[in-house]
């Protein structure tokens, strides 16, 4: 008799988790699960200039005990380039998608964008092999059946000035390079609050060394001068 667990162990895996989901979550909180996946930001920001490319990117986390397949559609494919534009993320992950416009040759008047992206997401079916047959996961977002397990979340384009986001980047580097000099100078004085700390132990050290020296020789003197009157004596008598 063929053993499933050692033929398809990925598989066996992957249906004992999602029957797991499905009795102890229930059916329609398993598998029918509303926000699939979290978005941040949620809106794209391109820094705007001219015969440049321009990326910016999104995080999309999974934050369900569910492989979550997704897809990014855009109304303009020519003109930008998603990387990656689909995938599978693991269940309680994360997912860094870059969005990379291609180099335009002027900025438009108002400097607005009508370009939009959508992101579907839906969950894997337990019978999916997420090694190896990845094109029926991905087909998921072409069957007209499976529209209602998809979540859908657009995305709006907005374009800055290169001008305008360098200005906001020097001012943010003033903040920074004056919270640099604060720290600087706090730690400057704390290294002379140390530095007076030292010297007042090495004053009293120095001082107690030359009562120790003084008295030293107090003694060294004491000494020589009983030994200076025993040799008179000594004399004396002799």
């Amino acid at each position: 008799t063929p053993n499933f667990n050692s033929q398809y162990p990925q598989q066996s895996l992957s249906l004992i988790f999602h029957l797991f989901l499905f009795f102890n979550l229930g059916k329609e909180k398993a598998f029918m699960d509303k926000q699939l996946l979290e978005v941040h930001p949620q809106e794209l920001k391109f820094i705007l200039e001219v015969q440049k490319q321009s990326s910016c990117s999104i995080q999309l986390t999974n934050n369900k005990l569910h492989y979550v397949a997704f897809k990014v559609k855009t109304t303009d494919a020519r003109k930008y380039c998603v990387r990656p534009n689909k995938g599978i993320i693991n269940p309680l992950s994360n997912c860094k998608v870059t969005f990379t416009m291609q180099a335009q040759k002027m900025a438009p008047p108002d400097m607005k964008c009508k370009d939009k992206f959508l992101i579907q997401s839906t969950i894997v079916p337990i019978e999916a092999n997420l090694h190896e047959d990845m094109t029926s996961t991905y087909n998921l977002f072409e069957k007209n059946g499976n529209k209602n397990n998809i979540e859908e979340r657009k995305l709006s384009t907005i374009l800055v000035k290169a001008s305008a986001a360098s200005s906001t980047i020097e001012a943010l580097s003033v903040g920074v390079s004056n919270q640099s000099k604060d720290k600087q100078i706090e730690e400057l004085k704390l290294k002379i609050t140390q530095l007076d700390q030292k010297l007042h132990e090495v004053s009293s050290f120095i001082q107690l060394y030359s009562i120790s020296y003084s008295s030293c020789d107090l003694i060294k003197s004491h000494k020589i001068v009983h030994h200076c009157d025993y040799n008179g004596a000594f004399g004396a008598l002799s």
